[in-house]
């Protein structure tokens, strides 16, 4: 037994130290570009009144490339003031709708929606409704679709308030861990990192081929859709310069309910979609070989981790700070919102 539980810990080991040398290296090249796609954009919101007027002053700053630029909202039966927000925002913008469900059916259900009335584009880009996007998010996303094999791309996550207590702190370091290490490798190593979290683009062409946004009850549709796409022989890549910034939980009670419903839609996914997981413990990994034989000299620069501030996070300001993006003075709304809600 005392072998076999040593076995497993150098196992462990070698593992997460393989994933943090792989993601030290540099950036598979990406062909450039013919021309600007065009991008609809999906957000389901539900009681998101705190956070949403900065939200949708994010959107306002959004750098696009591309001819027309459509955004589709869907209303989950919210019981604020989300409605009057969003339709407020849409009077000043020609391209984008509103949806409204009459009663809460849950964010797949209300993506649907979104789907179904959103017009015609080549990528499908979606965002939570209590994230910041920088404004070059959205550009960075779609620059990967230049490559045809490409169904999906994420983008990281950044801590807002990560100094605000120890569990912030601990959530901003997993934050970290998660996307400057696992993913960042995963993507390196062409292991199909899965288009999960907060933001995320597909190829609408890719998309509307699969069971997406399933109308039934689903914890997980991220995780579901991006497992769908890679068992379809599609690749997905991972951005990491594309970031949007959000709340963590600011105590151990919240860290542990937002833990609670991950886990249960990852079990949820793997009782209702069986081999759910097949596509990452399948993967293509034939692009290692290409990969460099010398680590570079340093690590890549970061952004606010674990609490310690940088050029995105300025303590006592709104986010960005101006010099994140020069000639933009961001959102006037003060982020985060107290009673923002977790994703």
């Amino acid at each position: 037994m005392g072998n076999l539980i040593v076995s497993l810990v150098l196992l462990s080991l070698a593992y997460r130290i393989s994933f943090a040398l792989a993601a030290l290296f540099p950036r598979r090249a990406q062909p450039a570009p013919d021309n600007a796609p065009s991008v609809r954009i999906l957000v389901a919101a539900r009681n998101e009144e705190a956070g949403l007027p900065a939200f949708l002053e994010a959107l306002d700053a959004l750098a696009s490339e591309a001819d027309e630029l459509n955004f589709v909202f869907a209303d989950d039966g919210s019981a604020d003031a989300t409605p009057r927000l969003l339709e407020e925002w849409r009077r000043g913008h020609p391209h984008a709708r509103v949806v409204r469900l009459e009663k809460a059916e849950g964010k797949s259900a209300a993506l649907r929606r979104a789907w179904e009335q959103a017009p015609g584009a080549e990528l499908t880009v979606l965002f939570d409704a209590d994230v910041l996007p920088a404004p070059d998010a959205l550009a960075l996303l779609a620059a990967e679709f230049s490559d045809p094999r490409i169904g999906a791309v994420s983008g990281e996550v950044e801590p807002l308030d990560s100094g605000s207590g120890f569990a912030a702190r601990y959530a901003a370091c997993e934050l970290w861990g998660f996307h400057q290490v696992i993913q960042t490798a995963r993507d390196r190593l062409g292991l199909n990192p899965p288009a999960i979290g907060a933001h995320r683009a597909f190829r609408t062409s890719a998309l509307s081929k699969l069971p997406a946004f399933p109308a039934a009850p689903s914890l997980a549709e991220d995780l579901q859709t991006s497992a769908a796409l890679a068992r379809a022989g599609w690749r997905t890549r991972f951005r990491r310069q594309a970031v949007v910034q959000t709340r963590v939980p600011a105590t151990i009670r919240e860290f542990l309910e937002q833990r609670r419903r991950w886990a249960t839609g990852v079990f949820w996914s793997a009782m209702h979609q069986p081999g759910w997981a097949s596509p990452w413990t399948q993967s293509d990994i034939s692009n290692a070989a290409s990969l460099p034989r010398t680590l570079p000299a340093s690590l890549p620069a970061s952004s606010p981790r674990c609490g310690f501030p940088s050029i995105r996070q300025v303590p006592g300001s709104t986010w960005p700070s101006p010099s994140a993006a020069p000639g933009w003075e961001g959102p006037s709304a003060t982020w985060p919102p107290p009673s923002s809600c977790f994703c």
